[in-house]
């Protein structure tokens, strides 16, 4: 679990990095609050034993 989120935290920063990069400041706000979202629904799927 640790290491997924190990991975996946890089891959988001490298997504955000690539995003950036290619459109500007203002997409990638909205998707990494997506990302955050999905990753906390997750988290209490978990904890309900999910």
């Amino acid at each position: 679990r640790a290491l997924f989120e190990h991975k996946f935290g890089h891959m988001t920063a490298i997504v955000d990095l690539l995003i950036h990069h290619h459109l500007g400041d203002d997409l990638p706000s909205i998707i990494y609050v997506n990302i955050t979202v999905n990753n906390t629904q997750d988290e209490q799927d978990s904890q309900n034993g999910g």
